[in-house]
């Protein structure tokens, strides 16, 4: 079989760090400082595990100049040892030369890197989109021409988000995004493709897999039945619960609540960071599967079934969902009045 595997990586990120984590245990702190390593590790690993042809990065491991020396540093050890496998290591080129120093052939803007196997092995060149080169496969940015005497062309465009993107007799485009998050609006799994190539049937086959070992997400907790505090907090920490025993990353959760919440318990509105401290608690500070990162109300709505049908009560109930809708709301004491009161309704009804 002529199949050409490799491993397809973008944005490595080495020298940033994590931010939205400002008030995070140190343990998560600890995880976070070492997140990017930690994925292209796991990165190199996957490559050297799955016995690929080469790694190829068509990101910048790092977009600060005053790091590349660090950088690359800590990434010759790793990459010698996936090159002494047998496994080839191509970047496109950035920047910072001390970091590329460390690939067998780095791929020049405008290029495009040519592929031949050469029984058990594979031997790569670069060339310019005016050059027609025999190949069994070529690896070419998506604003490069493609070349015809290719078997098969791969198309990428290095972005921080991993996708596939092809129109009805186009090419598909490929991105493998970065190996790390880094911040609270960059959610769900990040990660590498491991590609493999059949260039005589014109077949790719890209399977994401995931490197991150912090993860973000946005969750929402929404039932159709009315609740007090104690039950969302009990339906956070079930649901914290659940995603720390199927990940095998940390994941922090920005939960949004949706639910409505019972009138007589109508102060959740405003104790959310009450409430955020208390499922913290609940998980234990050391929990290492899961860190609910913040919980926020959205458009709240209150049941009033229990309340009487007076015009008192509505009048009151209609003074409340005012209140709590006003964000300028700087009034505790004629909040409390008026909670007290739903309180003795609720009571009577």
């Amino acid at each position: 079989m002529n199949e050409i595997r490799f491993v397809h990586s973008d944005y490595w990120r080495l020298a940033e760090s994590i931010c939205g984590l400002a008030d995070a245990p140190e343990w998560l702190r600890r995880l976070a400082r070492d997140a990017s390593r930690t994925a292209a590790l796991r990165t190199i690993e996957l490559a050297a595990t799955r016995h690929v042809d080469f790694l190829f990065i068509g990101g910048s491991c790092t977009s600060d100049d005053r790091f590349q020396l660090s950088v690359a540093d800590w990434l010759r050890e790793p990459l010698q040892r996936l090159k002494n496998q047998g496994v080839q290591v191509a970047m496109a080129e950035c920047d910072f030369g001390d970091v590329q120093d460390l690939a067998d052939i780095v791929i020049p803007a405008d290029h495009r890197l040519n592929i031949v196997r050469v029984g058990q092995c594979v031997r790569m060149s670069t060339s310019t989109v005016n050059t027609n080169v025999e190949t069994d496969l070529t690896i070419t940015p998506e604003h490069v021409a493609m070349n015809g005497s290719a078997k098969h062309n791969y198309v990428y465009r290095p972005q921080l988000r991993h996708e596939v993107n092809g129109k009805p007799g186009q090419p598909h485009v490929y991105s493998a995004g970065s190996t790390q998050a880094h911040s609270p609006v960059e959610t769900g799994a990040f990660g590498c493709l491991l590609v493999g190539v059949d260039p005589d049937r014109q077949i790719i086959d890209a399977e994401f897999h995931a490197t991150d070992s912090v993860r973000f997400e946005t969750r929402t907790l929404d039932t159709n039945e009315a609740t007090s505090t104690s039950g969302i907090l009990n339906e956070i920490v079930r649901a914290c619960r659940q995603i720390a025993s199927q990940a095998v990353h940390t994941t922090v959760v920005d939960w949004q609540i949706t639910q409505p919440i019972d009138i007589s318990d109508i102060s959740m509105v405003h104790h959310q960071l009450d409430t955020l401290s208390a499922v913290r608690e609940r998980l234990q500070t050391g929990h290492l599967g899961v860190w609910p990162r913040r919980i926020s109300m959205c458009s709240p709505r209150f049941s009033a079934e229990r309340l009487s049908g007076q015009p008192a009560a509505q009048t009151l109930q209609t003074l409340l969902l005012q209140k709590t809708s006003d964000q300028r709301l700087h009034e505790p004491s004629t909040f409390e009045q008026l909670l007290t009161g739903a309180r003795l309704l609720n009571k009577a009804a």
